[in-house]
């Protein structure tokens, strides 16, 4: 304590830090960490700094568009910018850098889209995209007018729609899967395209755990969803006669139960492999759909994605049982003539 008295006020050291808070070119202390500083806010100090595009906590600020990421900027208050956020040379910047990674969470836009020749009634577009998707897992994910639910477990929550250009938009006011409320679902139909996008939503899952799971999901159900609106006519091409379908389909399997050597599990992995594989990636083509002229394709005519055909596949036991194409229904697909 004596040594404290002694010292007492070094020259010119209560000045300088009461200047602080009076210097002009900083906002206050107190304001800085309430608000966080706007990245585009006036700076006079900023001319004779660079100017680097910002990161946060080593990850960019996500745009996704059908599935890739594109980064985009965003400011300290999470507002749309040019990305840069405060001055990375400035050393008052450091010390906020922890109210930065609280404020800017990470938004994404997710674009699907389908063919769809005849538009669907305006009715249809705002509540068809929800029913089919309840539709799609049996209920077990039930749409109730303004929430997807498991259960008690409210997934998404949605605010009423409003009629925009080219259909609806729905708010997104939360949910267990989104961080804070914010963003929206737009079902649009123009110019030959039903799409469904997603623009500003926040996920609360960590980014590429966001991508690698969620996002894959999100573009699976919103497919089989879209092309669920869209309807089964008009169909893409001339479809297949019946009994062309099944005699491909014996070729198909008697070549998997050849490849097996009579093992059932193996044969069970071989043909999964081999249907999906065809459908998605050879342009839903098999040797049975090479030699009897057809191939699979989606309800709009584009090539199968490998959920879809996963999906198709699974669903074909149901098929021979039903002796009905349930596969086809439930994976929004067709088997048509090239």
């Amino acid at each position: 304590m004596l040594v404290l008295a002694q010292l007492r006020d070094p020259t010119g050291l209560s000045a300088a830090l009461s200047n602080v808070d009076r210097d002009p070119r900083r906002p206050a202390l107190g304001q800085q960490v309430g608000q966080g500083r706007d990245a585009d806010a006036a700076d006079p100090l900023g001319d004779a700094r660079p100017q680097k595009p910002g990161r946060v906590a080593g990850q960019d600020h996500g745009h996704l568009d059908a599935g890739r990421g594109r980064a985009i900027g965003r400011d300290v208050k999470g507002n749309a910018g040019p990305g840069g956020v405060g001055h990375p040379g400035a050393a008052y910047d450091d010390q906020f850098c922890h109210v930065c990674m609280m404020k800017a969470m990470p938004a994404v836009e997710v674009v699907d889209s389908v063919r769809t020749p005849v538009p669907p009634p305006p009715e249809r577009l705002r509540d068809g995209y929800f029913e089919a998707t309840q539709h799609l897992f049996a209920g077990l994910v039930r749409w109730t007018g303004d929430a997807f639910r498991i259960g008690p477990l409210s997934l998404i929550e949605f605010g009423p729609p409003a009629r925009i250009v080219a259909g609806w938009s729905y708010p997104l006011t939360g949910g267990l899967l989104a961080a804070e409320p914010g963003g929206s679902l737009d079902l649009e139909e123009q110019d030959g395209l039903m799409r469904a996008v997603v623009h500003g939503y926040r996920p609360l899952l960590p980014m590429l755990i966001y991508r690698l799971t969620q996002l894959p999901f999100h573009h699976f159900q919103s497919r089989l969803a879209l092309l669920r609106v869209r309807g089964r006519l008009p169909a893409p091409a001339p479809p297949a006669p019946p009994a062309n379908r099944l005699a491909a389909g014996a070729v198909d399997a008697l070549l998997c139960l050849v490849a097996a050597r009579g093992r059932p599990a193996r044969a069970a992995l071989i043909a999964t492999a081999y249907h999906v594989g065809g459908w998605s990636l050879l342009g839903g083509l098999t040797v049975g759909g090479l030699l009897f002229g057809q191939r699979v394709v989606a309800l709009d005519g584009t090539p199968l994605t490998p959920g879809q055909a996963l999906l198709r596949f699974a669903a074909l036991p149901a098929a021979l049982f039903r002796l009905r194409a349930v596969h086809d229904e439930v994976a929004g697909t067709e088997v048509v003539r090239p």
